[in-house]
């Protein structure tokens, strides 16, 4: 197969649509045809390769991801919406309506994560690490010892997982 087919095949499957639309709630479109021009622009012995040994689905899938959730891509910084900022959140609320929001918002996450598990291959290891690091305030020392996955790869897990809730969930919940 030559770069053009492989590209074609790739523009034309629908596991890639439904994966960029599971990811990605509005921008569907700019976010396929971002993630085709990125597929151009690789070398076409590269792409070759990665097709004839079936690698290509998982390079793509990785492509899509990176592009939607990195926060320096350039797809990230161009579509992105004004998001709250989860870190700045205010547990110490004192009014009742505040209370609720912020209960509000816990629960919207908590489901986002479960929906996003039964969807995605290894969310389900996110939900854990947010239980286990917000709701029972553990360090990434004591989940690391629990589970036997290293502690740095616990941070930078947690770091991704809350820039992906930063642009899950709008400014509706901040002040």
């Amino acid at each position: 197969m030559d770069k053009n087919t492989i590209i074609e095949s790739v523009y034309n499957d629908a596991f890639f649509v439904q994966y960029i639309s599971g990811l990605v709630s509005e921008h569907k479109q700019e976010a396929h045809s971002e993630f085709i021009a990125i597929l151009c622009e690789l070398d076409e012995e590269k792409l070759k390769q990665l097709n004839q040994f079936h690698e290509l689905r998982y390079y793509c899938i990785r492509i899509i991801y990176n592009m939607i959730a990195n926060p320096n891509s350039q797809f990230n910084k161009v579509y992105r919406e004004h998001l709250i900022d989860i870190d700045s959140i205010q547990y110490d609320k004192t009014t009742e309506d505040d209370l609720e929001e912020g209960t509000e918002l816990l629960e919207d996450i908590r489901a986002f994560l479960r929906k996003r598990a039964k969807r995605v291959d290894g969310a389900w290891a996110d939900e854990m690490l947010f239980n286990k690091y917000i709701m029972e305030g553990r360090t990434y020392r004591q989940i690391a010892a629990e589970t036997g996955i290293h502690y740095v790869s616990l941070f930078k897990s947690m770091k991704l997982i809350k820039e992906m809730l930063k642009t899950k969930f709008l400014c509706q919940y901040s002040k």
